[in-house]
């Protein structure tokens, strides 16, 4: 698995993730979604989102395909972040950098 696992990430105490640009080709935007159940984030998958992130296990995923079925091709999209415990995400805690 080629996810980052981020251990520690606190909301209370103000963290933030920070995206390098680079790494998400064709992402200008960031349109986060967050689900609470597998039916919600295949859905989601079919929404015009950028970020899915799966909150039970904690799972974010970037859906470089946009309204396309699936989140695009492999070498440029998908699970690429683990976070422990499964914060409440929102898309206020992303930025690009």
């Amino acid at each position: 698995n080629k996810a980052d696992r981020i251990t520690g990430f606190s909301l209370k105490d103000g963290d933030t993730l920070q995206l390098d640009k680079d790494s998400f080709p064709g992402l200008n935007k960031i349109r986060f979604r967050s689900t609470a159940s597998i039916d919600q984030f295949n859905r989601e998958l079919k929404q015009d989102s950028s970020m899915i992130y799966f909150q039970p296990s904690g799972e974010l995923y970037f859906d470089a395909n946009g309204r396309q079925p699936g989140l695009g091709d492999d070498g440029q999209s998908g699970l690429f972040a683990i976070l422990k415990d499964g914060p409440a995400l929102s898309g206020a805690d992303i930025a690009m950098i």
